[in-house]
């Protein structure tokens, strides 16, 4: 094999894969519409950017600027991947379907917004879980209260 034959060999776009893209067409509008359905994904990270620029640290030197400043930055921009990765993945999984090809970054790029959104959509529900009241806290605070005087209760007569 000649060192230009070789050359071209290894700079050879990658094999389409339009099952790939099919099912990523088809899943990212599903993952968008569960985030529209839990509604607090871009409002939680919101809330906590805003939070975490509100907060107020004991003594303000540049580092805490610095973190502040990253911090809500960081939040900030995960809200937008969200938003805007997932709407440019899908218009590439749809360009790259109509056109029978792809270019050596859409297969990665689609992949890994695709993953985002996924995981985007599983964190409402992580977090609503994890805020969820202990069931053994909720049964102890039952427990403890006290029995109402008998014949009295609390729905009306």
């Amino acid at each position: 094999m000649t060192s230009l034959a070789l050359a071209a060999a290894h700079t050879a776009a990658p094999a389409f894969n339009r099952d790939f893209y099919t099912t990523a067409a088809t899943v990212i509008p599903v993952l968008y519409i569960a985030l529209a359905v839990q509604g607090h994904a871009g409002a939680s990270l919101n809330n906590a950017a805003a939070r975490f620029w509100d907060r107020k640290p004991a003594k303000l030197t540049g580092l805490t600027t610095l973190i502040k400043v990253t911090g809500t930055a960081a939040l900030a921009f995960t809200a937008a991947a969200i938003l805007v990765g997932g709407a440019v993945a899908e218009m590439l999984a749809i360009v790259n379907l109509y056109f029978g090809s792809q270019t050596t970054a859409s297969g990665p790029f689609v992949l890994w917004l695709t993953i985002l959104l996924v995981a985007a959509a599983a964190a409402g529900p992580v977090l609503d879980f994890s805020n969820a009241p202990d069931a053994e806290a909720s049964a102890a605070e039952e427990q403890s209260a006290p029995d109402p005087e008998p014949g009295k209760t609390d729905l009306p007569a």
